[in-house]
């Protein structure tokens, strides 16, 4: 079962969020629309994050896993 563990702090996506965009649509809208915010209005990312990082790192390692590996049960993410 995914986490609902935030993700992104910016625009509030979980784990879940992440998986479920994935399997809806064969890719990652949701890191799509990370990416259009953060080259249009950048992100504050060093503000909303509780650790003061981007999130891209998470976003990115979710996603493969999800594209990789779909029938395997999700991991909460180590923090």
């Amino acid at each position: 079962m995914a986490s609902s563990a935030t993700i992104c702090f910016c625009h509030g996506y979980t784990e879940a969020d992440i998986l479920e965009d994935v399997q809806a649509h064969g890719r990652s809208t949701i890191l799509e629309r990370i990416l259009q915010a953060k080259a249009t209005s950048g992100c504050r990312c060093a503000k909303t994050h509780p650790q003061g990082r981007c999130c891209l790192g998470d976003v990115r390692r979710i996603v493969a896993r999800a594209l990789h590996k779909p029938d395997l049960p999700s991991a909460p993410l180590q923090r």
